[in-house]
């Protein structure tokens, strides 16, 4: 996870947020992008993906270009 928030931290100048639905359950970890929450999921081989289905159009294409275009997400 950590090399997934600095590359965010870095492309798109959010800070990465995790946080606890229960007591005891599993990290969710999310950012603020342009006003929308944008949920990661961090899958069981590592990858990780963005929950864009709730993001509004222009803010789901400007934050695609972004990762598109960094450096730090080539090769990845």
């Amino acid at each position: 996870m950590e090399p997934l928030t600095k590359a965010l931290q870095t492309t798109l100048g959010v800070r990465v947020q995790a946080k606890r639905n229960w007591l005891f359950g599993r990290k969710h970890h999310s950012f603020v992008f342009m006003g929308e929450r944008v949920k990661i999921q961090i899958l069981d081989n590592g990858d990780a993906t963005f929950d864009l289905g709730l993001a509004d159009d222009e803010i789901r294409e400007t934050l695609l270009e972004h990762l598109r275009t960094s450096l730090d997400f080539e090769g990845r």
